[in-house]
């Protein structure tokens, strides 16, 4: 794993965390997206932006090919 500067923020790279690691509440980003974690359910991240209700559903290793976690 290492960490690298994106738009701005820290974050890791070169990682694919356990489900157990992952946690509601947690920021992460991609080129130009940030988005939190709003809910885990069996292995099923449901995520969204900052700013919209709008919430997406997808299983925690695909969420992790999307965006990048913000390291805090």
């Amino acid at each position: 794993m290492r960490t690298v500067e994106l738009n701005g923020q820290m974050v890791t790279c070169e990682h694919t965390y356990p489900l157990d690691e992952l946690a509601v509440g947690q920021k992460w980003i991609s080129e130009g997206r940030s988005v939190a974690i709003r809910n885990i359910e069996g292995q099923d991240v449901s995520y969204g932006d900052y700013g919209n209700d709008t919430t997406y559903v997808c299983n925690f290793l695909e969420f992790q090919t999307k965006f990048f976690r913000v390291v805090e």
